[in-house]
């Protein structure tokens, strides 16, 4: 019986690889397709006004704003390390995870920008970013140093700082402030302290 239980486990573990496997070839074949379809110059690589083109079509037609276009790029741009403003066929499929993510909070990060972006400038400035923080964290407000980080590790997150928040960043603010809070807030209640959880 045990024999049987190790081969069963065995076969589960092979069906997932496998599964895996597929959906990592679905994934190339549906790159590749975007790829060779908008590398209309047959350079190798995407440039600006080109990544643009795509997002709009997978945008359903829809126009993305500089913000969005900017994050994406610099998302596919960064992972090989060596930034120049275009991506190969290596740095899209990251460059799609960017945008995957930017659409699937889009509606959350409209309504937040709606809030706390009061006087309209199209990005989030440190008090600005200090209030939502502190909403997050059931009214408590977060330190100077605590806003700042966030606020850097986000304005740097598209490759350009303009010293605030855009809306693509957004979700990089949020990353970074709940990882920092989850690790202070362990680090409180293994010493006592009283909690403070995050709204997510």
């Amino acid at each position: 019986m045990a024999g049987v239980g190790r081969l069963g486990a065995i076969a589960a573990v092979s069906r997932h690889m496998r599964g895996q496997q597929t959906q990592r070839r679905s994934r190339n074949l549906i790159v590749d397709g975007l790829f060779a379809r908008f590398d209309t110059d047959h350079s190798g690589f995407l440039d600006r006004r080109q990544l643009k083109k795509l997002l709009v079509s997978l945008n359903g037609g829809q126009s993305v704003t500089d913000s969005e276009l900017q994050f994406v790029l610099y998302s596919g741009d960064k992972t090989d390390g060596h930034i120049d403003n275009q991506l190969s066929k290596s740095e899209l499929e990251s460059a799609l995870a960017a945008w995957k993510t930017i659409k699937e909070h889009k509606a959350e990060l409209d309504v937040i920008y709606k809030k706390y972006d009061t006087n309209k400038t199209g990005r989030l400035e440190e008090q600005q970013l200090a209030r939502l923080l502190a909403d997050l964290d059931n009214g408590v407000p977060p330190n100077p140093e605590e806003v700042r980080l966030v606020l850097h590790q986000a304005d740097k997150s598209d490759g350009v700082l303009n010293g605030g928040v855009d809306p693509a960043e957004l979700t990089t603010a949020l990353t970074v402030w709940n990882n920092h809070h989850s690790f202070h807030h362990t680090r409180r209640r293994r010493k006592g302290d009283p909690c403070r959880c995050v709204i997510m």
